[in-house]
C-alpha cells in the first residue's frame, strides 16, 4: 500500500480516498456534513459504525478495512470519529482527521506513533489556544442559571452533531434537562443507541410543546439558526425575553451574532497539535485544512520536516484569546 499527497491510499486493487471524494473506496473520519459525501458512487465506505449511523450512510456499504491492514483509532472529535492508521511501503501513516486530546462526552484522542503524520490544522496558528475548557463550561452554567432565574428563556447553540450533545451532557450534570431542536434530537438518538444517554425533551414532543408554550425554558438548537434576530422574534412570540449563546471555538476567528460566546471546541488547539506531533514522533508531517501553511512553518521551526498539502483560498482573521503564545 502507498500513500500520496492527493489524500489517496493505493492498493493493488483499490484507491481509497481519505476524507476526499476520490478513488474507489471512501474513508470517512467522522459524520460532520463536510466529510460525508459521495458514498453512493463508491464501492465501499471505511468508517466506524457510529459514523455510518450519524451520517445516514447505508451500513451495507461498509468496507472491511481490516482486510487491508487499516486500523481505525479514536479521534475524540465526536461520537464515532476515527484516525486512520496503516503500514505502507514508506512506513506507518497516521491520518488524524479532526481530533482533540481533551476528554469530554467522548474520550480524547489516542496519540499514535507514526512515520508519516497527516494532521489537521484547523487551529494551527500560535494564537489559537483555548482557555481551560472545564472553566468555560462552568462559566456557561453560571450564565445559563443566572438568566433562567431572571425569568428569561435561554438558548444555547452548537453543531447539531457533536457540540450539541456535549452541551446537553454538561447541562445534565447540573440536573438540567433542556428542550432540544428536532435537528439535534435526530443525532441524540444515535448517541443513545451507542450507550451515551442524554436527558432532553424534543421540542416536537407533547412535553416539549407544553414546556415552550408555558413558562421560560432552557433549549439547545443548531448553531446556524441561533442569531440575535431569531431570539428577538421569539421574545415577541413568547412574551418574555430570550437570550442566546453559542458554544464554539469559531469565536477565535469570526464574529458570532449572539449575546454570549463560550469558546469550547471539538478540535485540538495549537498546543494540542504540538503535543500530538511530539508524542507521535513522525519523520514527515503533512498539515491539512485550516492554518496548514502556518502550522507547517511552526513545526519546521521546531526541527520537524513538515509541509502543507491543502490551503484555503481565503484568509481568516485570527483573534488572540490568550496573550501567552505556545512554547
Amino acid at each position: 500500500m502507498k500513500f500520496n499527497k492527493d489524500m489517496i491510499l493505493e492498493t493493488d486493487q483499490f484507491k481509497i480516498g481519505i476524507d476526499a471524494p476520490l478513488g474507489d473506496v471512501l474513508y470517512i473520519s467522522h459524520a460532520h456534513r463536510d466529510h460525508v459525501f459521495g458514498t453512493k458512487r463508491r464501492k465501499g465506505v471505511i468508517a466506524s459504525e457510529a459514523t455510518l449511523h450519524l451520517g445516514g450512510i447505508d451500513v451495507s456499504k461498509r468496507f472491511d478495512h481490516r482486510s487491508l491492514g487499516i486500523e481505525l483509532v479514536n479521534a475524540g472529535h465526536i461520537l464515532g470519529s476515527t484516525q486512520l492508521v496503516v503500514d505502507t511501503y514508506d512506513g506507518r501513516v497516521v491520518y488524524t482527521g479532526d481530533f482533540k486530546l481533551r476528554d469530554g462526552l467522548i474520550k480524547g484522542a489516542e496519540i499514535v506513533e507514526s512515520d508519516i503524520l497527516v494532521i489537521e490544522s484547523t487551529y494551527g496558528h500560535p494564537n489559537l489556544v483555548f482557555p481551560d475548557q472545564e472553566s468555560v463550561w462552568e462559566e456557561m452554567i453560571d450564565w445559563v442559571k443566572n438568566n433562567y432565574n431572571k425569568g428569561h428563556t435561554v438558548l444555547l447553540g452548537g453543531f447539531s452533531v457533536g457540540k450539541a450533545q456535549e452541551i446537553i451532557n454538561v447541562l445534565n450534570r447540573e440536573g438540567i434537562e433542556p428542550v432540544v431542536h428536532d435537528a439535534v434530537e435526530r443525532y441524540c438518538k444515535v448517541y443513545d443507541r451507542f450507550g451515551l444517554r442524554l436527558n432532553r425533551v424534543p421540542v416536537s414532543s407533547e412535553d416539549g410543546r407544553v414546556i415552550v408554550n408555558g413558562s421560560h425554558f432552557i433549549g439547545v438548537v443548531p448553531q446556524h439558526i441561533l442569531k440575535r434576530k431569531f431570539c428577538y422574534e421569539l421574545s415577541f412570540y413568547y412574551g418574555r425575553k430570550v437570550v442566546c449563546a453559542a458554544v464554539t471555538g469559531q469565536y477565535l476567528f469570526r464574529y458570532i451574532d449572539v449575546d454570549k460566546v463560550f469558546p469550547i471546541s471539538d478540535h485540538a488547539d495549537f498546543n494540542e497539535l504540538l503535543e500530538y506531533v511530539l508524542h507521535s514522533d513522525p519523520k514527515q508531517i503533512y498539515c491539512i485544512h485550516g492554518h496548514s501553511k502556518i502550522l507547517a512553518k511552526e513545526l519546521v521551526k521546531r526541527g520537524y520536516k513538515a509541509e502543507p498539502i491543502q490551503r484555503r483560498k481565503t484568509k481568516r482573521k485570527v483573534r488572540t484569546l490568550v496573550t501567552q503564545r505556545a512554547l
